[in-house]
């Protein structure tokens, strides 16, 4: 079972020239394969044409929390979702702007993932992903070590339909 992951990321600038879309990079346990979710992270919108940050968390299938901490482009996020037994601690912060927000949840949950994502929030009818540029997750720990050997790893690309829109990198 999967009972930590942390990490790091920089918040990217927004190319926001071609309309509004939206993009949220997280890390997580669960929801490989399973119906929940714990996870953390921010929304990257394009909203009347400017960008707009939007930190929040979530224990899916519940609805997400948004909160209001000044977020921008070029900021670190140090995130962080761990358990014991049934209590979860979800944290992120931004050095940079000073903040950290932690939150407090108890349910049970399978353990079964840990997770390191950047999702395209939408559906076939939702606009297209805004130009990020580049999203690197940094200092990627699960269970205490390295993310890349914390188990058999899963990968998806971000793609609209057939059309991918980022790669994985190593």
């Amino acid at each position: 079972p999967y009972d930590s992951i942390s990490g790091t990321w920089t918040i990217p600038a927004l190319d926001c020239s071609n309309g509004n879309g939206s993009v949220s990079p997280w890390i997580g346990i669960d929801g490989w394969a399973n119906g929940t979710v714990e996870q953390i992270g921010v929304d990257l919108d394009c909203l009347a044409g400017k960008p707009v940050y939007r930190t929040w968390v979530e224990m899916y299938p519940k609805a997400s929390v948004y909160f209001t901490e000044t977020v921008k482009a070029g900021d670190v996020f140090a995130a962080s979702v761990t358990v014991a037994g049934s209590s979860w601690t979800l944290s992120e912060g931004d050095a940079k702007q000073g903040w950290t927000k932690t939150f407090h949840y108890t349910r049970t949950d399978q353990l079964a993932s840990a997770e390191a994502i950047l999702e395209d929030l939408g559906s076939s009818g939702a606009p297209p992903v805004d130009d990020f540029g580049t999203e690197t997750f940094r200092n990627l720990l699960v269970n205490g070590g390295p993310f890349a050997s914390a188990g058999t790893a899963n990968e998806t690309v971000l793609e609209r339909g057939t059309t991918p829109l980022a790669q994985v990198s190593p």
